[in-house]
């Protein structure tokens, strides 16, 4: 069995989950704040993920979604230590 952490909306389905309900409901214009994240969803339809120490884009909503959580669970684990 391997040692991958599930989340628990992948049981509840994302729809209820929060950070992805935030992300999807943006329209082009608009920004949302996730802790010190940044979520921009531009005139092109890209997602830009912002903070003080990167900026990714993302064409799909998903992967973008995807990259919050990776990292505010990199920083969870960051924070037990």
């Amino acid at each position: 069995m391997g040692t991958e952490q599930i989340n628990v909306y992948e049981i509840l389905g994302n729809d209820t989950d929060p950070i992805y309900e935030k992300i999807s409901k943006l329209k082009q214009g608009e920004s949302i704040q996730i802790k010190d994240l940044t979520v921009f969803l531009n005139q092109f339809k890209l997602y830009e993920l912002s903070s003080d120490y990167l900026h990714e884009c993302f064409r799909k909503m998903w992967d973008c979604y995807q990259y919050v959580c990776q990292l505010l669970n990199v920083r969870k684990e960051e924070d037990k230590k």
